[in-house]
């Protein structure tokens, strides 16, 4: 089975200038991704 990963925005209604949390969760350990 291949590796999956999941986006999830908490805001689904986005305006222009608006900003919103975005989680990224994947399916197995991942290296060489840095979190800035």
């Amino acid at each position: 089975m291949r590796p999956t990963a999941t986006i999830v925005v908490a805001d689904n209604a986005l305006k222009i200038g608006d900003t919103s949390l975005v989680t990224i969760t994947f399916s197995e350990a991942v290296t060489g991704f840095h979190q800035c």
